[in-house]
């Protein structure tokens, strides 16, 4: 014996929504007002390729000085943690003894001011670089192109690529 229930209708609600894009004014302004997507070039599109390159190229020198920096600033603080622990086995008795104590510091002083030096100079090229970033990303991220340009693009930054490998083989 089959439960027979009246069957409940409710409409789709793609078929509201379509119905709505048919006969709402609203709806038909709002995707005429719709911006179509601007299509780029081949050369805005390698463009972007190179510019990747760039950026790669920098974030990996960047990050070089920057742990060649982090060596130097555990070395420094090695030299006055035990610049410091020698003070404490021996104090300077003498006026000699505290001038070469004296210059010691002098020293630690410069080195440390030449680090934090170091460090403004890593912070400023680290701001470039997240600027660059910002602007390529804000260039290329979103970036709409054909597959024929793609293609055709790509290959002209492959032969880039091999001509730049090529003459820096030439070089070295």
């Amino acid at each position: 014996m089959l439960n027979r229930q009246p069957l409940r209708t409710r409409p789709a609600l793609g078929t509201l929504i379509g119905a709505c894009a048919l006969w709402c004014p609203a709806a038909q302004a709002q995707d005429a007002a719709a911006p179509q997507p601007v299509v780029s070039t081949r050369a805005e599109y390698l463009s972007c390729l190179l510019s990747n390159d760039d950026l790669t190229r920098h974030g990996a020198q960047l990050n070089a000085a920057h742990q060649h920096h982090q060596r130097r600033v555990a070395a420094v603080q090695a030299a006055a943690t035990d610049l410091a622990a020698q003070v404490r086995r021996h104090a300077p008795k003498n006026k000699a003894e505290a001038d070469a104590y004296n210059r010691a510091v002098a020293r630690q002083n410069a080195e440390v001011a030449e680090v934090n030096a170091q460090a403004q100079v890593l912070q400023a090229r680290q701001d470039d670089l997240n600027r660059r970033v910002v602007d390529h990303n804000g260039r290329c991220g979103a970036m709409v192109i054909s597959a024929e340009d793609r293609a055709a693009a790509e290959a002209d930054y492959r032969r880039r690529l091999l001509a730049r490998a090529a003459a820096s083989a030439a070089a070295d």
